[in-house]
């Protein structure tokens, strides 16, 4: 098998509702996002051509779903599936 040449890393874990940065996974979308983003890996064919694994915080929660693209230090926020 090939090396990937990026990554990408999409934030599913939740935070309790009192946490002062909030959280971007489940009600914000990220969990959405997560499954859109393998749903196009099917149907390309290309599960290994970028490998797409669950992620921790990745930082600003508070703005919505974030997505980090590596090797290229790519962060999305407030990204939206579709």
């Amino acid at each position: 098998m090939a090396r990937p040449e990026r990554h990408v890393f999409a934030r599913t874990e939740n935070r309790s509702p009192p946490h002062p940065r909030g959280a971007c996974a489940g009600g914000k979308g990220s969990t959405a996002l997560l499954k859109a983003f393998w749903a196009e890996q099917q149907k390309r064919q290309a599960p290994d051509t970028v490998p797409i694994p669950y992620s921790g915080c990745l930082g600003p929660c508070d703005q919505g779903a974030n997505v980090l693209v590596f090797p290229d230090a790519v962060l999305l926020s407030c990204y939206q599936p579709g």
